[in-house]
C-alpha cells in the first residue's frame, strides 16, 4: 500500500488498529506468544509478566528489529504510469519475526508525507524494495524519506529516524517532477455525531455479539484541487485517560466540498463514561494536513461552533 498521509498521526493509527485489543486475559485462559501483537499494552504487560513466570526470560522476543540498509532511486516522474520511486531496504529480527513495517518521505515544504508500507507475517528478515507513488498534486521538487518503522511478532516496536537513516549511508533524497502542488490543506466546516450514546452491552442490531461502533460525520471544505482524503477525530475522557479515535476516507479526487462518514470500534472492557471531542485531522490527496484542537484541551478550536448538537460520545457499560 502506498498513500498520502499526515505523520505521526496516521503512524499511531496504523500501529493503534494493528495492536489494538481484541484478547482478554482471563485465569482460565492462559495467554500465548501469539496473542501479544493482537493486546493493548497493559493486556501485553500482564501476559508478558505471567509468561516470564513460566519460561525463561530468553525465550521471550524482547528486541525490536533492526533496519540495515536503505537506498532510494533518485528520481520519479509523477506523470508518468509508473508513477513510483523504488526504495531498497533491509530489516531483520534476531527471534520473533517481523509483523509489518512503513516508509514515509516528506516533501520540500515540510507540508506533505508520502507514506507505503508491507506486512510480513513473521519472516525472519527482509530484504526487497518497497515503493512510494506519487499522485497528480505531489509537491514538486526535492523530496526525503525521514522514517523507517515497525514492529515484529512479539510487539517490539522498532523506528529508524532522520539520524538513523542518515547513519546507514544509503541515499534517502529524490526528485519528485511531473506534478502540481496543491499547498492549501483542508477545512473542517462541520460535523455531527450520530451515536451520542452507546451500549457496551447492547450488540449491533443483527448480530449476537458484535460491540457498537461510534459514528459521525465530518463536512470539509478544499479549495487547493486535490480534495479532501480522509479524517482521523480523537475523544478522550476529561482526564485523558483513555482515548478512541475515529477514521475515515475519501477516494474521490478534486472534490471542493465532502461528507466524510467516520467510525470507531468499542471494545471489551472499554472504560465507560463521557468521552469528549480532543481533535480532528482533515488531509488531502495531496499530503497537506491541519489539526483542529479543543480548547478544553488547550487548543483554540471551539467544536460547539461547528457541531452544535453536540461534541461527546457517551459510553456506557
Amino acid at each position: 500500500m502506498s498513500a498520502l498521509f499526515r505523520s505521526p498521526a496516521p503512524r499511531a493509527f496504523a500501529l493503534s488498529c494493528l495492536f489494538s485489543a481484541v484478547t482478554a486475559l482471563t485465569a482460565s485462559a492462559a495467554p500465548v506468544l501469539t496473542d501479544l501483537p493482537h493486546m493493548a499494552p497493559a493486556q501485553r504487560a500482564l501476559a508478558l509478566q505471567t509468561l516470564q513466570s513460566a519460561r525463561p526470560l530468553g525465550a521471550l522476543d524482547t528486541t525490536p528489529p533492526t533496519v540495515l540498509s536503505l537506498q532510494a532511486a533518485t528520481s520519479v516522474n509523477a506523470s508518468k504510469n509508473m508513477n513510483q520511486l523504488v526504495v531498497d531496504l533491509q530489516i531483520s529480527d534476531d527471534l520473533s519475526g517481523l509483523l509489518h513495517t512503513f516508509m514515509t518521505a516528506r516533501g520540500p515544504s515540510g507540508t506533505q508525507t508520502v507514506a507505503t508500507g508491507q506486512h510480513l507475517g513473521g519472516w525472519p528478515s527482509f530484504k526487497g524494495q518497497m515503493a512510494l507513488r506519487f499522485g497528480a498534486f505531489a509537491e514538486p521538487g526535492l523530496w526525503t524519506i525521514t522514517e523507517v518503522y515497525g514492529s515484529d511478532i512479539a510487539g517490539n516496536v522498532f523506528s529508524c529516524d532522520s539520524a538513523c537513516l542518515t547513519a546507514l549511508g544509503g541515499n534517502r533524497q529524490f526528485t519528485v517532477t511531473g506534478t502540481t502542488a496543491d499547498t492549501q490543506a483542508p477545512t473542517m466546516t462541520g460535523g455531527r455525531i450520530l451515536t451520542p450514546a452507546v451500549s457496551l452491552s447492547t450488540p449491533v442490531k443483527g448480530t449476537v455479539d458484535h460491540l457498537p461502533f461510534v459514528r459521525m460525520t465530518l463536512n470539509a471544505a478544499d479549495q487547493g484541487g486535490s480534495g479532501t482524503a480522509g479524517a482521523y477525530a480523537t475523544f478522550c475522557l476529561p482526564d485523558q485517560s483513555n482515548c478512541f479515535g475515529t477514521w475515515s476516507e475519501n477516494w474521490v479526487y478534486a472534490q471542493k466540498k465532502s461528507v466524510l462518514n467516520s467510525y470507531a470500534s468499542t471494545w471489551v472492557g472499554m472504560p465507560t463514561g463521557v468521552y469528549l471531542l480532543k481533535d480532528v485531522s482533515l488531509h488531502d490527496h495531496a499530503g497537506g494536513t491541519r489539526l483542529y484542537t479543543s480548547t478544553t484541551f488547550g487548543g483554540s478550536t471551539d467544536f460547539s461552533a461547528l457541531m452544535p448538537a453536540g461534541t461527546q460520545v457517551i459510553v456506557n457499560p
